[in-house]
């Protein structure tokens, strides 16, 4: 199954808890602080994927540069680049329902990220040279990642 490179906000974690083969690998369980986590974070990804799991994981860049070397079906989701202001808004409200510090943290460093390189970001993005998932809306949920997964189910289901 594909590992998914999923920009914040997007449905990464939802898709996790609402679709059983969806495994939200979230990389602030990985010391950012220690040479080669990146490696560590993609190899895991990779085993997962192996394993029949979609794989959701995030877009820093150092992850990114290493699954160009991947092998594996890799999809980029990420929001549409006139989504900014849902967007953002989405992420705003992710911050203000976080349930523990560290969710606090990591929503808050998402959501200035956003505010502050959001066209770049998703420019960067759609400029890979992977499958793409664009989420239409975040806010008006026009099309969220799990409904991508969903139909990705469906096909894999037919073809075998």
């Amino acid at each position: 199954m594909p590992i998914i490179i999923g920009y914040p906000g997007i449905g990464k974690t939802t898709a996790s808890v609402g679709i059983p083969c969806v495994v939200d690998l979230d990389s602030r369980f990985f010391s950012h602080n220690c040479d080669g986590w990146e490696e560590d974070y993609c190899n895991l990804a990779e085993y997962l994927s192996e394993q029949g799991k979609y794989v959701c994981i995030s877009c820093h860049l150092k992850v990114v540069d290493y699954m160009l070397r991947c092998r594996q079906r890799i999809i980029v989701c990420y929001p549409s680049p006139n989504a900014s202001e849902s967007s953002i808004q989405g992420l705003h409200e992710r911050l203000i329902h976080s349930y523990d510090k560290d969710t606090e943290d990591a929503n808050y460093c998402a959501l200035k990220r956003s505010i502050g390189h959001y066209d770049e970001d998703i420019a960067y993005l759609s400029k890979l040279p992977f499958e793409k998932w664009v989420v239409n809306n975040l806010t008006e949920k026009e099309k969220w990642l799990s409904d991508f997964i969903e139909d990705d189910l469906k096909v894999v289901h037919i073809h075998g």
